[in-house]
Protein backbone atom coordinates (compact mmCIF):
# COMPACT_ATOMS: atom_id res chain seq x y z
CA UNK A 1 0.00 0.00 0.00
CA UNK A 2 1.52 3.32 -1.11
CA UNK A 3 1.01 6.45 1.01
CA UNK A 4 -0.05 9.59 -0.84
CA UNK A 5 -1.52 12.94 0.25
CA UNK A 6 -3.89 13.84 -2.61
CA UNK A 7 -5.21 12.45 -5.88
CA UNK A 8 -7.00 13.62 -9.00
CA UNK A 9 -8.83 11.31 -11.40
CA UNK A 10 -10.28 12.46 -14.74
CA UNK A 11 -12.93 10.35 -16.47
CA UNK A 12 -13.75 11.24 -20.08
CA UNK A 13 -17.44 10.93 -20.90
CA UNK A 14 -16.67 10.68 -24.60
CA UNK A 15 -14.17 7.82 -24.83
CA UNK A 16 -14.42 6.47 -21.24
CA UNK A 17 -10.69 6.95 -20.75
CA UNK A 18 -9.24 7.58 -17.29
CA UNK A 19 -6.26 9.59 -16.11
CA UNK A 20 -5.13 9.58 -12.50
CA UNK A 21 -2.49 11.63 -10.71
CA UNK A 22 -1.06 11.13 -7.24
CA UNK A 23 0.49 13.79 -5.04
CA UNK A 24 2.57 14.02 -1.90
CA UNK A 25 3.27 17.17 0.14
CA UNK A 26 3.19 20.63 -1.46
CA UNK A 27 1.00 19.29 -4.30
CA UNK A 28 4.04 17.58 -5.83
CA UNK A 29 2.99 14.99 -8.37
CA UNK A 30 4.65 11.61 -7.89
CA UNK A 31 5.36 9.11 -10.63
CA UNK A 32 3.83 5.69 -10.09
CA UNK A 33 4.96 2.82 -12.29
CA UNK A 34 1.95 1.43 -14.09
CA UNK A 35 0.92 -1.90 -12.61
CA UNK A 36 -2.20 -3.93 -13.06
CA UNK A 37 -3.02 -3.74 -9.37
CA UNK A 38 -2.03 -1.29 -6.65
CA UNK A 39 -3.49 0.30 -3.53
CA UNK A 40 -2.99 3.91 -2.44
CA UNK A 41 -3.83 5.40 0.93
CA UNK A 42 -4.39 8.96 2.14
CA UNK A 43 -4.40 9.12 5.93
CA UNK A 44 -4.61 5.97 8.05
CA UNK A 45 -6.95 3.01 8.53
CA UNK A 46 -7.89 1.71 11.97
CA UNK A 47 -8.97 -1.92 11.72
CA UNK A 48 -8.48 -2.59 15.42
CA UNK A 49 -11.75 -4.51 15.67
CA UNK A 50 -14.30 -5.81 13.20
CA UNK A 51 -15.20 -2.41 11.79
CA UNK A 52 -13.33 -0.44 9.16
CA UNK A 53 -12.40 2.90 10.72
CA UNK A 54 -9.88 5.71 10.47
CA UNK A 55 -9.40 9.00 8.63
CA UNK A 56 -8.69 8.00 5.07
CA UNK A 57 -9.31 7.81 1.38
CA UNK A 58 -8.32 4.48 -0.14
CA UNK A 59 -7.82 4.01 -3.89
CA UNK A 60 -7.62 0.53 -5.37
CA UNK A 61 -6.37 0.14 -8.94
CA UNK A 62 -7.42 -3.06 -10.67
CA UNK A 63 -6.15 -3.15 -14.23
CA UNK A 64 -7.87 -0.16 -15.84
CA UNK A 65 -10.56 0.19 -13.20
CA UNK A 66 -10.58 1.98 -9.86
CA UNK A 67 -12.34 1.80 -6.52
CA UNK A 68 -12.30 4.82 -4.21
CA UNK A 69 -13.40 4.33 -0.59
CA UNK A 70 -13.68 6.94 2.15
CA UNK A 71 -14.21 6.80 5.91
CA UNK A 72 -17.35 7.09 8.03
CA UNK A 73 -16.90 10.85 8.44
CA UNK A 74 -15.58 12.12 5.09
CA UNK A 75 -12.77 13.60 7.17
CA UNK A 76 -10.83 13.98 3.92
CA UNK A 77 -13.38 15.41 1.44
CA UNK A 78 -13.61 13.93 -2.05
CA UNK A 79 -14.83 16.52 -4.55
CA UNK A 80 -16.82 15.55 -7.62
CA UNK A 81 -16.74 17.89 -10.62
CA UNK A 82 -19.03 17.27 -13.59
CA UNK A 83 -19.13 18.95 -17.00
CA UNK A 84 -20.21 18.00 -20.48
CA UNK A 85 -16.80 16.46 -21.14
CA UNK A 86 -15.48 15.15 -17.85
CA UNK A 87 -16.13 13.72 -14.45
CA UNK A 88 -13.30 14.60 -12.07
CA UNK A 89 -12.72 13.21 -8.58
CA UNK A 90 -10.12 14.79 -6.31
CA UNK A 91 -9.21 15.57 -2.72
CA UNK A 92 -8.10 19.11 -3.61
CA UNK A 93 -10.08 22.04 -5.02
CA UNK A 94 -6.77 23.61 -6.02
CA UNK A 95 -5.77 20.58 -8.13
CA UNK A 96 -9.21 20.68 -9.73
CA UNK A 97 -8.83 24.37 -10.54
CA UNK A 98 -5.49 23.70 -12.24
CA UNK A 99 -6.83 20.71 -14.18
CA UNK A 100 -9.88 22.29 -15.85
CA UNK A 101 -7.95 24.49 -18.26
CA UNK A 102 -10.78 24.67 -20.79
CA UNK A 103 -12.95 26.68 -18.40
CA UNK A 104 -12.78 28.43 -15.02
CA UNK A 105 -13.86 27.34 -11.57
CA UNK A 106 -16.90 29.50 -10.86
CA UNK A 107 -18.78 30.52 -7.74
CA UNK A 108 -22.34 29.21 -7.60
CA UNK A 109 -24.32 32.37 -6.92
CA UNK A 110 -27.26 30.36 -5.55
CA UNK A 111 -25.13 29.06 -2.70
CA UNK A 112 -23.45 32.26 -1.49
CA UNK A 113 -25.89 33.04 1.32
CA UNK A 114 -26.03 29.37 2.27
CA UNK A 115 -22.25 29.07 2.55
CA UNK A 116 -21.82 32.22 4.63
CA UNK A 117 -24.50 31.22 7.13
CA UNK A 118 -22.85 28.25 8.86
CA UNK A 119 -19.51 28.64 7.05
CA UNK A 120 -20.18 25.41 5.17
CA UNK A 121 -23.01 23.97 3.09
CA UNK A 122 -25.25 22.28 5.65
CA UNK A 123 -26.99 18.95 4.92
CA UNK A 124 -26.13 18.93 1.23
CA UNK A 125 -23.41 17.68 -1.08
CA UNK A 126 -23.31 21.04 -2.85
CA UNK A 127 -20.37 23.41 -2.44
CA UNK A 128 -20.08 27.11 -3.15
CA UNK A 129 -18.47 26.17 -6.48
CA UNK A 130 -20.51 25.52 -9.61
CA UNK A 131 -20.66 21.85 -10.69
CA UNK A 132 -18.61 20.79 -7.66
CA UNK A 133 -20.11 18.57 -4.96
CA UNK A 134 -18.79 16.33 -2.22
CA UNK A 135 -19.01 12.56 -1.89
CA UNK A 136 -20.99 11.18 1.03
CA UNK A 137 -19.16 9.61 3.97
CA UNK A 138 -18.83 5.83 4.02
CA UNK A 139 -18.98 5.48 0.23
CA UNK A 140 -17.39 3.28 -2.38
CA UNK A 141 -17.00 4.74 -5.89
CA UNK A 142 -16.50 2.23 -8.69
CA UNK A 143 -14.97 3.57 -11.90
CA UNK A 144 -14.85 1.28 -14.90
CA UNK A 145 -14.77 1.74 -18.66
CA UNK A 146 -18.52 2.07 -18.68
CA UNK A 147 -19.79 3.81 -15.58
CA UNK A 148 -18.99 5.87 -12.53
CA UNK A 149 -21.16 4.55 -9.72
CA UNK A 150 -21.45 5.18 -5.99
CA UNK A 151 -22.36 2.45 -3.53
CA UNK A 152 -22.89 3.16 0.15
CA UNK A 153 -21.21 0.60 2.36
CA UNK A 154 -23.46 -1.13 4.86
CA UNK A 155 -23.02 -0.10 8.50
CA UNK A 156 -25.08 -2.03 11.06
CA UNK A 157 -25.02 0.39 13.98
CA UNK A 158 -27.01 -1.94 16.24
CA UNK A 159 -23.83 -3.98 16.79
CA UNK A 160 -21.88 -0.98 18.06
CA UNK A 161 -23.65 -0.16 21.30
CA UNK A 162 -21.77 -0.78 24.54
CA UNK A 163 -22.01 0.94 27.93
CA UNK A 164 -18.23 0.82 28.46
CA UNK A 165 -17.47 4.17 26.83
CA UNK A 166 -14.19 4.89 28.71
CA UNK A 167 -12.89 1.45 27.71
CA UNK A 168 -13.90 1.97 24.07
CA UNK A 169 -12.02 5.27 23.96
CA UNK A 170 -8.87 3.95 25.63
CA UNK A 171 -8.74 0.84 23.43
CA UNK A 172 -8.98 3.07 20.38
CA UNK A 173 -6.13 5.29 21.66
CA UNK A 174 -4.02 2.21 22.43
CA UNK A 175 -4.39 0.88 18.92
CA UNK A 176 -3.75 4.16 17.14
CA UNK A 177 -0.55 4.78 19.06
CA UNK A 178 0.64 1.20 18.54
CA UNK A 179 0.70 1.52 14.75
CA UNK A 180 2.05 5.07 14.48
CA UNK A 181 5.70 5.76 13.78
CA UNK A 182 7.78 7.00 16.70
CA UNK A 183 7.83 10.60 15.40
CA UNK A 184 4.47 11.55 16.90
CA UNK A 185 3.53 14.65 18.85
CA UNK A 186 0.37 15.49 20.78
CA UNK A 187 -1.11 18.92 20.10
CA UNK A 188 -2.14 20.12 23.53
CA UNK A 189 -4.44 23.04 24.43
CA UNK A 190 -6.18 24.34 27.54
CA UNK A 191 -9.46 22.70 26.50
CA UNK A 192 -11.35 19.95 28.28
CA UNK A 193 -11.06 17.56 25.34
CA UNK A 194 -7.32 18.00 25.04
CA UNK A 195 -6.90 17.05 28.71
CA UNK A 196 -8.54 13.67 28.18
CA UNK A 197 -6.49 13.10 25.04
CA UNK A 198 -3.25 13.76 26.91
CA UNK A 199 -4.19 11.54 29.85
CA UNK A 200 -5.19 8.71 27.53
CA UNK A 201 -1.88 8.98 25.70
CA UNK A 202 -0.04 8.91 29.02
CA UNK A 203 -1.79 5.66 29.85
CA UNK A 204 -0.97 4.23 26.42
CA UNK A 205 2.61 5.50 25.97
CA UNK A 206 5.52 5.70 28.35
CA UNK A 207 6.93 8.84 26.77
CA UNK A 208 5.73 11.39 24.25
CA UNK A 209 6.18 15.04 23.31
CA UNK A 210 3.49 17.70 23.48
CA UNK A 211 3.10 21.00 21.66
CA UNK A 212 0.95 24.12 21.78
CA UNK A 213 0.51 27.28 19.73
CA UNK A 214 -0.83 30.70 20.57
CA UNK A 215 0.01 34.17 21.81
CA UNK A 216 2.62 34.13 24.55
CA UNK A 217 0.14 35.20 27.22
CA UNK A 218 -2.80 33.14 25.90
CA UNK A 219 -4.63 30.69 28.11
CA UNK A 220 -3.65 27.80 25.82
CA UNK A 221 0.06 28.49 26.21
CA UNK A 222 -0.13 29.01 29.99
CA UNK A 223 -2.37 26.05 30.83
CA UNK A 224 -0.69 23.70 28.34
CA UNK A 225 2.62 24.21 30.15
CA UNK A 226 0.97 23.03 33.37
CA UNK A 227 -0.61 20.06 31.65
CA UNK A 228 2.64 19.06 29.97
CA UNK A 229 4.21 19.01 33.42
CA UNK A 230 1.37 16.87 34.78
CA UNK A 231 1.74 14.45 31.86
CA UNK A 232 5.49 14.28 32.48
CA UNK A 233 6.20 14.59 28.76
CA UNK A 234 9.63 14.21 27.18
CA UNK A 235 9.48 17.77 25.90
CA UNK A 236 6.93 20.49 25.36
CA UNK A 237 7.20 22.53 22.14
CA UNK A 238 5.65 25.99 21.75
CA UNK A 239 4.84 27.95 18.62
CA UNK A 240 4.52 31.55 19.78
CA UNK A 241 2.60 33.59 17.22
CA UNK A 242 4.36 36.86 18.02
CA UNK A 243 7.65 35.31 16.85
CA UNK A 244 6.33 34.50 13.38
CA UNK A 245 5.49 36.99 10.65
CA UNK A 246 3.20 35.76 7.87
CA UNK A 247 4.22 36.71 4.35
CA UNK A 248 1.82 37.40 1.52
CA UNK A 249 2.79 34.08 -0.06
CA UNK A 250 1.60 32.34 3.13
CA UNK A 251 -1.93 33.68 2.65
CA UNK A 252 -1.94 32.68 -1.03
CA UNK A 253 -0.59 29.26 -0.16
CA UNK A 254 -3.20 28.79 2.57
CA UNK A 255 -5.98 29.63 0.13
CA UNK A 256 -4.69 27.02 -2.32
CA UNK A 257 -4.49 24.34 0.36
CA UNK A 258 -8.03 25.01 1.55
CA UNK A 259 -9.53 25.81 -1.86
CA UNK A 260 -10.73 29.09 -0.37
CA UNK A 261 -13.12 27.20 1.90
CA UNK A 262 -12.21 28.21 5.45
CA UNK A 263 -11.48 31.35 7.46
CA UNK A 264 -8.11 32.89 6.66
CA UNK A 265 -7.55 33.17 10.41
CA UNK A 266 -6.82 29.42 10.42
CA UNK A 267 -3.47 30.26 8.84
CA UNK A 268 -2.00 29.89 12.33
CA UNK A 269 -2.35 26.13 11.94
CA UNK A 270 -0.22 26.42 8.80
CA UNK A 271 2.58 28.08 10.77
CA UNK A 272 2.22 25.66 13.69
CA UNK A 273 2.32 22.58 11.45
CA UNK A 274 5.42 23.79 9.61
CA UNK A 275 7.05 24.48 12.97
CA UNK A 276 6.47 20.85 14.03
CA UNK A 277 7.49 19.41 10.66
CA UNK A 278 10.80 21.27 10.88
CA UNK A 279 11.33 19.35 14.14
CA UNK A 280 10.71 16.05 12.27
CA UNK A 281 7.31 15.16 13.74
CA UNK A 282 5.28 13.42 11.02
CA UNK A 283 2.25 12.18 12.99
CA UNK A 284 0.32 14.96 14.73
CA UNK A 285 -2.16 13.75 17.33
CA UNK A 286 -5.29 15.79 18.09
CA UNK A 287 -8.29 15.23 20.33
CA UNK A 288 -10.83 17.34 18.46
CA UNK A 289 -14.58 16.68 18.69
CA UNK A 290 -14.56 14.98 22.11
CA UNK A 291 -17.31 17.39 23.16
CA UNK A 292 -19.75 14.78 21.83
CA UNK A 293 -19.17 13.03 25.16
CA UNK A 294 -20.69 15.96 27.07
CA UNK A 295 -23.00 17.82 24.69
CA UNK A 296 -26.52 16.95 23.69
CA UNK A 297 -28.23 19.12 21.09
CA UNK A 298 -31.87 18.15 20.71
CA UNK A 299 -33.21 21.22 18.95
CA UNK A 300 -31.91 23.06 15.92
CA UNK A 301 -32.55 26.53 17.37
CA UNK A 302 -29.82 25.90 19.93
CA UNK A 303 -27.28 24.96 17.26
CA UNK A 304 -28.23 27.86 14.99
CA UNK A 305 -28.02 30.36 17.84
CA UNK A 306 -24.48 29.28 18.62
CA UNK A 307 -23.01 28.68 15.15
CA UNK A 308 -24.81 30.84 12.58
CA UNK A 309 -23.27 34.13 11.50
CA UNK A 310 -24.40 36.72 14.12
CA UNK A 311 -27.36 38.90 13.16
CA UNK A 312 -25.48 42.23 13.51
CA UNK A 313 -22.87 40.97 11.02
CA UNK A 314 -25.60 39.91 8.61
CA UNK A 315 -27.28 43.29 8.82
CA UNK A 316 -24.00 45.14 8.36
CA UNK A 317 -22.44 43.19 5.50
CA UNK A 318 -25.23 41.48 3.58
CA UNK A 319 -26.91 43.56 0.91
CA UNK A 320 -30.15 41.66 1.40
CA UNK A 321 -31.12 40.04 4.68
CA UNK A 322 -34.08 38.51 2.85
CA UNK A 323 -31.77 36.40 0.74
CA UNK A 324 -29.92 35.30 3.84
CA UNK A 325 -33.12 34.32 5.64
CA UNK A 326 -34.24 32.29 2.64
CA UNK A 327 -30.95 30.39 2.81
CA UNK A 328 -31.47 29.73 6.55
CA UNK A 329 -34.98 28.44 5.91
CA UNK A 330 -33.68 26.15 3.18
CA UNK A 331 -30.82 24.74 5.28
CA UNK A 332 -33.18 24.28 8.26
CA UNK A 333 -35.48 22.17 6.13
CA UNK A 334 -32.58 20.10 4.79
CA UNK A 335 -31.13 19.46 8.25
CA UNK A 336 -34.45 18.40 9.77
CA UNK A 337 -35.19 16.13 6.80
CA UNK A 338 -31.73 14.56 6.90
CA UNK A 339 -31.20 14.00 10.64
CA UNK A 340 -33.56 12.40 13.15
CA UNK A 341 -30.92 12.98 15.82
CA UNK A 342 -29.27 16.42 15.60
CA UNK A 343 -26.12 15.16 17.30
CA UNK A 344 -25.28 13.40 14.04
CA UNK A 345 -25.50 16.75 12.27
CA UNK A 346 -23.34 18.29 14.97
CA UNK A 347 -20.50 15.76 14.80
CA UNK A 348 -20.50 14.89 11.09
CA UNK A 349 -21.11 18.39 9.75
CA UNK A 350 -20.55 21.13 12.33
CA UNK A 351 -17.42 19.39 13.68
CA UNK A 352 -15.85 17.28 10.92
CA UNK A 353 -17.12 18.93 7.74
CA UNK A 354 -16.38 22.48 8.86
CA UNK A 355 -12.83 21.65 10.00
CA UNK A 356 -11.66 19.76 6.89
CA UNK A 357 -8.91 22.35 6.44
CA UNK A 358 -6.90 20.88 9.33
CA UNK A 359 -6.36 17.61 7.50
CA UNK A 360 -5.66 19.46 4.26
CA UNK A 361 -2.92 21.57 5.89
CA UNK A 362 -1.22 18.55 7.43
CA UNK A 363 -1.34 16.63 4.15
CA UNK A 364 0.32 19.56 2.41
CA UNK A 365 3.29 19.07 4.72
CA UNK A 366 3.27 15.29 4.15
CA UNK A 367 2.05 14.74 7.70
CA UNK A 368 -0.66 12.40 9.00
CA UNK A 369 -3.35 13.85 11.28
CA UNK A 370 -4.69 11.39 13.84
CA UNK A 371 -7.82 12.37 15.77
CA UNK A 372 -8.21 10.27 18.92
CA UNK A 373 -11.97 10.77 19.24
CA UNK A 374 -12.79 9.78 15.64
CA UNK A 375 -13.86 6.21 16.25
CA UNK A 376 -17.30 5.22 15.04
CA UNK A 377 -18.09 2.93 17.96
CA UNK A 378 -17.11 5.61 20.46
CA UNK A 379 -19.13 8.28 18.63
CA UNK A 380 -22.28 6.17 18.34
CA UNK A 381 -22.17 5.22 22.01
CA UNK A 382 -21.62 8.82 23.10
CA UNK A 383 -24.54 10.05 21.02
CA UNK A 384 -26.80 7.29 22.34
CA UNK A 385 -25.98 7.54 26.00
CA UNK A 386 -25.47 11.29 26.45
CA UNK A 387 -29.15 11.64 25.57
CA UNK A 388 -30.01 9.48 28.61
CA UNK A 389 -28.19 11.85 30.94
CA UNK A 390 -25.05 9.73 31.34
CA UNK A 391 -21.94 11.77 32.06
CA UNK A 392 -19.67 10.20 29.48
CA UNK A 393 -16.99 12.88 29.78
CA UNK A 394 -16.81 12.65 33.58
CA UNK A 395 -16.71 8.86 33.43
CA UNK A 396 -13.74 8.94 31.05
CA UNK A 397 -11.89 11.63 33.01
CA UNK A 398 -12.36 9.90 36.39
CA UNK A 399 -10.78 6.72 35.06
CA UNK A 400 -7.72 8.62 33.82
CA UNK A 401 -6.83 10.98 36.65
CA UNK A 402 -6.66 10.90 40.42
CA UNK A 403 -8.78 13.33 42.48
CA UNK A 404 -5.53 14.95 43.65
CA UNK A 405 -4.29 15.64 40.12
CA UNK A 406 -7.77 16.65 38.98
CA UNK A 407 -7.74 19.47 41.53
CA UNK A 408 -4.56 20.82 39.92
CA UNK A 409 -6.21 21.19 36.53
CA UNK A 410 -8.23 24.16 35.42
CA UNK A 411 -11.41 22.83 33.80
CA UNK A 412 -13.53 25.19 31.72
CA UNK A 413 -15.79 24.66 28.71
CA UNK A 414 -15.55 28.36 27.79
CA UNK A 415 -13.43 28.53 24.66
CA UNK A 416 -10.74 31.21 24.69
CA UNK A 417 -8.99 31.62 21.38
CA UNK A 418 -5.17 31.49 21.57
CA UNK A 419 -4.86 34.36 19.09
CA UNK A 420 -6.57 37.55 17.95
CA UNK A 421 -8.17 37.33 14.51
CA UNK A 422 -8.16 41.13 14.26
CA UNK A 423 -4.36 41.19 14.50
CA UNK A 424 -3.97 39.18 11.29
CA UNK A 425 -6.10 41.71 9.43
CA UNK A 426 -4.26 44.63 10.99
CA UNK A 427 -0.74 43.29 10.37
CA UNK A 428 -1.39 42.67 6.65
CA UNK A 429 -3.92 45.43 6.14
CA UNK A 430 -2.48 46.83 2.89
CA UNK A 431 -2.53 43.40 1.22
CA UNK A 432 -6.13 42.70 2.21
CA UNK A 433 -7.35 46.16 1.25
CA UNK A 434 -5.69 45.79 -2.14
CA UNK A 435 -7.34 42.38 -2.66
CA UNK A 436 -10.77 43.71 -1.74
CA UNK A 437 -10.43 46.97 -3.68
CA UNK A 438 -9.44 45.15 -6.86
CA UNK A 439 -12.32 42.68 -6.44
CA UNK A 440 -15.15 45.02 -5.43
CA UNK A 441 -17.47 43.42 -7.97
CA UNK A 442 -16.71 39.91 -6.77
CA UNK A 443 -19.90 39.63 -4.72
CA UNK A 444 -21.76 42.64 -6.08
CA UNK A 445 -25.38 42.39 -4.98
CA UNK A 446 -24.60 40.13 -2.02
CA UNK A 447 -22.27 42.09 0.29
CA UNK A 448 -21.56 45.75 0.90
CA UNK A 449 -17.86 45.65 0.00
CA UNK A 450 -17.32 49.34 0.75
CA UNK A 451 -18.32 48.84 4.38
CA UNK A 452 -16.05 45.80 4.69
CA UNK A 453 -13.13 47.75 3.23
CA UNK A 454 -13.86 50.65 5.56
CA UNK A 455 -13.99 48.38 8.63
CA UNK A 456 -10.61 46.83 7.82
CA UNK A 457 -9.12 50.22 7.11
CA UNK A 458 -10.30 51.60 10.47
CA UNK A 459 -9.75 48.35 12.44
CA UNK A 460 -13.43 48.37 13.29
CA UNK A 461 -14.27 44.90 14.61
CA UNK A 462 -17.41 44.30 16.68
CA UNK A 463 -19.79 41.36 17.05
CA UNK A 464 -17.04 38.99 15.86
CA UNK A 465 -17.32 40.41 12.33
CA UNK A 466 -13.60 39.71 11.78
CA UNK A 467 -14.37 35.99 11.39
CA UNK A 468 -16.76 36.71 8.54
CA UNK A 469 -14.15 38.93 6.87
CA UNK A 470 -11.53 36.18 7.18
CA UNK A 471 -13.82 33.69 5.44
CA UNK A 472 -14.61 36.14 2.65
CA UNK A 473 -10.95 37.05 2.13
CA UNK A 474 -9.85 33.44 1.76
CA UNK A 475 -12.48 32.80 -0.89
CA UNK A 476 -11.53 35.94 -2.83
CA UNK A 477 -7.79 35.27 -2.67
CA UNK A 478 -8.26 31.75 -4.04
CA UNK A 479 -10.61 32.84 -6.78
CA UNK A 480 -8.75 36.03 -7.65
CA UNK A 481 -8.89 36.30 -11.42
CA UNK A 482 -11.73 33.81 -11.86
CA UNK A 483 -15.06 34.86 -13.21
CA UNK A 484 -18.10 34.71 -10.96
Amino acid sequence: MLKINDFLLVFSKKNKSKKIKFFRGSFKEINIQDKNENTFLIGYINNFVDYFDGEFVKIIKKNKNFEIINDYYASIPIYLYTSEKYIILTTSINLLKEEITDTTLKINEKNIYDYFSFGFMAATNDTIYENVSTINPNTKIVISDKVVSKENQILDISTFYDFKIPTIFQNNVNYKTSVIDKNLIFCLTSGMDSLIGGLSLKKSLKNFTTSTWGLNNSNDIIEARKRANLLNTIKHEEFIIENYEYKLRDFVNFSKITGGLSPLSSINLLGFTKFLVDKNFDHHIYCDFLEISRRNYNNLDEIQKKYLTPSPVIERYFSSTNGYQEAINSSTERILNSYDNLMFFYIFERCVKSSFYKNAILRYFNVTKVTLSLDIKFILNCIKFVSTGQKNYDNILNQLISPKDKNKIKLSSNKQFPFQAQSILKNSKEFFLDILSSNKNFFMGYFDMEIIINDINKDKYVNNNEWFIHRLLNLIIFNNGNKI
